[in-house]
């Protein structure tokens, strides 16, 4: 009788000579030092990486462009402050308290008028004994 390990290398001694010439050629490319073929697709991290030095040669020109153009542009000046100046404290509270009650007052809702009263007909006194039966 056979052992498993004689049936198996019975079975696969066939591809003994594919898996010999596979091995050869990878030594022999390993030893030429060969490069794969470069129109062949890559891994997506090799396309990144091969785009770094574009994306960092895009960023220097654009930071270029951004100094030379760029002027210092005047701070802008605020009307008010250069007519009045600056308002005290107690002002500022004052105003503060002022724009709170306007506030307020937009905000509550408008005051209700009172309905007007429905003459009832109980409120006649010549028809009060009408008025008695229904009671």
């Amino acid at each position: 009788m056979k052992t498993p390990r004689e049936i198996l290398l019975q079975r696969h001694s066939a591809a003994v000579p594919a898996l010999d010439a596979i091995r050869a050629r990878a030594v022999a490319r390993i030893a030429r030092k060969e490069k794969p073929d470069p129109r062949s697709p890559g891994t997506f991290i090799e396309f990144l990486i091969s785009l770094r030095w574009h994306a960092a040669a895009i960023t220097a020109l654009l930071l270029l462009a951004a100094l030379l153009t760029g002027e210092p542009s005047p701070k802008p000046r605020l009307p008010v402050a250069e007519s009045a100046g600056t308002p005290s404290p107690d002002s500022c509270i004052l105003a503060l308290r002022r724009y709170e009650r306007e506030l307020d007052a937009m905000d509550a809702p408008p005051p209700r008028e009172a309905p007007a009263p429905i003459p009832h007909a109980c409120a006649d006194p010549r028809r009060e004994p009408e008025c008695r039966d229904f009671a």
